[in-house]
C-alpha cells in the first residue's frame, strides 16, 4: 500500500526496511526511494545526519530513483 500511494502522489518511500530496496531493484516499485542503512542510530543522530547531508540528498532526489544516506554520507545508485 505504502508503494501505490507512493508511486500514485509522485512520492519518495524513506526507509530503513530493506523490502523497499529489494523491491525497488526488482521491480522499480516504489519509483523513487531514499534507503537509510546507517543501522542503529538515535532520532537525534539521524536528524543531524540528514541536516549535514541535506544538500547533497536533495541534489540527488531531484535527479535519482535510488538513494542511499549510511553514516559517511549520499549514495547514487541509479538514474532515474
Amino acid at each position: 500500500r505504502i508503494i501505490r500511494i507512493a508511486d500514485t502522489e509522485l512520492r519518495i518511500v524513506v526507509t530503513k526496511c530493506e523490502d523497499f530496496r529489494i523491491s525497488h531493484l526488482l521491480g522499480k516499485r516504489p519509483a523513487r526511494l531514499l534507503h537509510i542503512t546507517c543501522g542503529n542510530i538515535s532520532t537525534q543522530d539521524l536528524i543531524a545526519l540528514v541536516d549535514q547531508h541535506y544538500a547533497a540528498l536533495g541534489a540527488a532526489l531531484s535527479c535519482y530513483s535510488y538513494i542511499e544516506l549510511d553514516r559517511v554520507g549520499v549514495i547514487v545508485h541509479d538514474p532515474s
